[in-house]
């Protein structure tokens, strides 16, 4: 409560007996809790007391100056905060009174009022969670744990009370090109192209709506129901009270009062056309669980409508408080009109934020070790990568396939290999196991080479649950506890108990790493297949096989189903127990090469000034665009004029998927035609262009393709007039 202003002690006090009128009570209803304050005229509080059941209460001072003073007396309700005593609408009068004097007083109220005073609380709960993607298809949810959740409510209605008549008339225009029937989306909005949008929205529009947010950062993932029976009703209200042409006819400021009467129904167009720089107002602070569960209560006072609501979350990173999750615009991340305790779910796709990591279950019973792919890549995306009998090897055996009709591709790089346990792995008194290693074999060679990389996991240390630490865990590589085993590069099987911790899906989540980048010093030798292999060990260091030692290799067959991994549960495993697969292995980087720009028959000249004759003239570029083993994806080939850069070649230079460059062993120069002096120049008669030749390549790293191995180059000339 503020500190009541004190001061010298005077001879008399300044008394105010004040009689309060609450009125509307029922017979027999009780008083509610009323607190008298007094105030100077600068706004210090002098004295506060309660007023008893009769509606009675003294209030006292021995400040001021002279012969009288000006005070202010304010009744409400009891609050520690006297600055919230105008949002309760809280009753005040001012009072001219001679010091040293009583003052009596009569305050009447009636019910409407005095019933604000009290408010009502509204909950507010809800959860963070961090997107994680084990393979394309499939989104696992890990808590975002140890974090601060600001919940704030938007004034929507003050931005376009204050929206420029300019910015509100284009607003309009954009309203006008929209059907009559207002589309209510999910909340908050999902990132685009949205189908609401387009099932309602003529085409333009869309395109529209989706460049723009193209620009924006719109990272929410969230299912949630549809609006509620009063945004609905609220719709058909619009439909029939005022359309879309009427919209079009009223006068600016009658145009803006309809808007903030109907603010809910114009939602998704605000959030399109009017993203602006909305008032938030901090409405409290939560921190969530190890679950990512948050929740906080707040009081309002007589509010007509359900909040609107956006939410920030901070957590501690490199040990400095920052943002993980803030989404813009606004406007498409607001809870509009948001019940009290009605749940919110806010995915996190920040790569820094931290959280919990749980395994999602499988559909098979047992104790179980799960390799699960390359990356973000399934095994089950891998042609061939783990083959069982009878099925045969082909040439295409490790290549990246995730569905029929899509290119083969190869790895390079740094592979991530991704593995789950089984809790009860460990135990004990069941398997007893306790070590795991990968290692490598490039086909037709002889030997094994371990993978050795180490690996470094984080958990969550909760030992003191208010000042949490994260902590890290190295799984290895270890030496064998048997000293007479030379089966060393051990590393350990996560210790269940631990809350694991995600901070970085590329450096928190992989069991194993895989250098492909140093199997050979020629690349020309390191290329290929390459065959991995997995074995378990025992807490003692010795190799175990799965039937001896009681668990299973586990192999997801694709993508999850209702967050479950549908497995097989028998694989093909070799005698001594280890489980293979294969990966085709490509670090080439592709080629992009101009080796002249002329016309045809002609040889360029070094300073590429080409003097024209006639406007039909064609003009030839030679190049080289390929892959030395045919992993091409495709090349962009085009001549860019000038100095503004417009693009002046044909459209069917511009992707070139089924390229013309040379064969897979011999590269050889190609030519291109199809393009005339007269295309190039336009209305001009001499100009210089630019011919830039990208290429791209299919070699992927288990998340994506890898740019490093894409290569440019960029060619001059000038079009003179002979």
């Amino acid at each position: 409560m503020a500190n009541i202003i004190k001061k010298a002690k005077r001879e008399t006090e300044t008394i105010f007996r004040v009689k309060l009128d609450l009125r509307n009570l029922e017979a027999g209803e009780k008083s509610p809790p009323v607190k008298a304050y007094l105030f100077s005229p600068s706004g210090e509080m002098l004295d506060a007391q309660p007023v008893s059941d009769k509606g009675t209460a003294t209030l006292k001072t021995d400040y001021g100056f002279g012969e009288q003073g000006k005070f202010k007396i304010t009744v409400g309700p009891e609050l520690e905060k006297t600055s919230l005593l105008k949002k309760t609408k809280a009753r005040s009068t001012t009072v001219v009174a001679q010091l040293g004097k009583t003052v009596d007083l009569g305050i009447s109220v009636f019910r409407p009022d005095w019933e604000c005073w009290f408010g009502y609380r509204y909950d507010i709960a809800g959860d963070v969670k961090k997107r994680i993607k084990p393979d394309a298809d499939t989104t696992i949810y890990a808590p975002v744990c140890t974090s601060i959740v600001e919940i704030y409510e938007v004034d929507y209605i003050g931005y376009i009370l204050q929206l420029p008549p300019l910015e509100l008339e284009r607003f309009r225009e954009e309203l006008i090109r929209i059907p009559e029937e207002f589309p209510f989306p999910p909340q908050p909005f999902p990132d685009p192209p949205w189908p609401y949008l387009k099932e309602k929205l003529p085409t333009r529009v869309v395109g529209a709506a989706t460049a723009k947010l193209a620009r924006a950062s719109l990272a929410a993932d969230v299912s949630k129901a549809t609006t509620t029976t009063a945004a609905v009703s609220a719709a058909s209200q619009l439909s029939t009270q005022v359309s879309l042409v009427s919209i079009k006819n009223l006068p600016t400021e009658s145009f803006r009062k309809f808007l903030v009467d109907n603010i809910a129904v114009f939602k998704p167009y605000i959030c399109l056309y009017l993203p602006g720089l909305y008032t938030k107002s901090l409405l409290a602070t939560a921190n969530t669980d190890t679950n990512g569960h948050f929740s906080a209560s707040v009081i309002f006072f007589c509010m007509p409508e359900q909040p609107d609501l956006y939410f920030k979350v901070k957590q501690c990173i490199s040990g400095s408080l920052k943002y993980v999750y803030a989404p813009t615009p606004v406007p498409c991340h607001t809870y509009w009109n948001h019940p009290s305790g009605e749940e919110v779910h806010l995915v996190v796709t920040n790569p820094l934020a931290r959280c919990h990591f749980e395994n999602p279950p499988v559909d098979k019973p047992g104790i179980y070790v799960m390799p699960i792919g390359i990356g973000n890549d399934g095994w089950w995306k891998i042609h061939q990568g783990h083959l069982k009998p009878p099925t045969i090897a082909d040439a295409n055996q490790g290549l990246y396939h995730p569905s029929p009709g899509v290119t083969y591709d190869p790895y390079g790089k740094t592979l991530d290999l991704n593995m789950q346990f089984h809790d009860g792995l460990r135990d004990p008194a069941g398997p007893n196991i306790m070590y795991y290693r990968w290692s490598y074999q490039k086909q037709g060679g002889s030997g094994w080479t371990n993978i050795d990389t180490p690996i470094v996991h984080r958990y969550l240390d909760q030992t003191d649950p208010l000042h949490p630490k994260i902590k890290t865990y190295k799984l290895g590589p270890n030496p064998n506890p048997n000293p007479a085993s030379d089966e060393d590069n051990l590393f350990e099987v996560p210790p269940p108990e631990l809350d694991w911790y995600v901070e970085n899906d590329r450096a928190d989540r992989p069991f194993a790493k895989w250098d492909t980048t140093t199997l050979a010093e020629d690349p020309d030798d390191a290329d290929g297949k390459y065959t991995l292999r997995l074995e378990m060990f025992d807490a003692s260091g010795n190799k175990v096989t799965p039937t001896g030692a009681g668990f299973k290799f586990f192999l997801a067959q694709g993508s999850m189903v209702d967050d479950e991994w549908p497995v097989d549960d028998a694989p093909h495993v070799e005698p001594d127990g280890s489980i293979l697969f294969t990966v085709h292995v490509d670090n080439c980087d592709t080629v992009a090469a101009i080796e002249s720009v002329g016309f045809s028959g002609t040889i360029p000249k070094e300073c590429q000034f080409l003097e024209y004759t006639d406007l039909g003239q064609e003009i030839e570029v030679r190049y080289q665009a390929y892959h030395p083993n045919g992993f091409l994806d495709y090349y962009n080939l085009s001549i860019n004029r000038g100095m503004s850069g417009s693009r002046q070649s044909p459209d069917d230079w511009l992707s070139v998927t089924n390229p013309a460059g040379p064969p897979n062993t011999t590269p050889v120069a190609e030519g291109l035609s199809g393009v005339t002096v007269g295309d190039l120049l336009d209305t001009y008669s001499r100009c210089a262009f630019a011919v830039w030749l990208h290429t791209y390549p299919r070699t992927r790293d288990g998340y994506y393709r890898i740019r490093e191995y894409e290569a440019s180059d960029v060619g001059a000339f000038a079009l003179v007039e002979k």
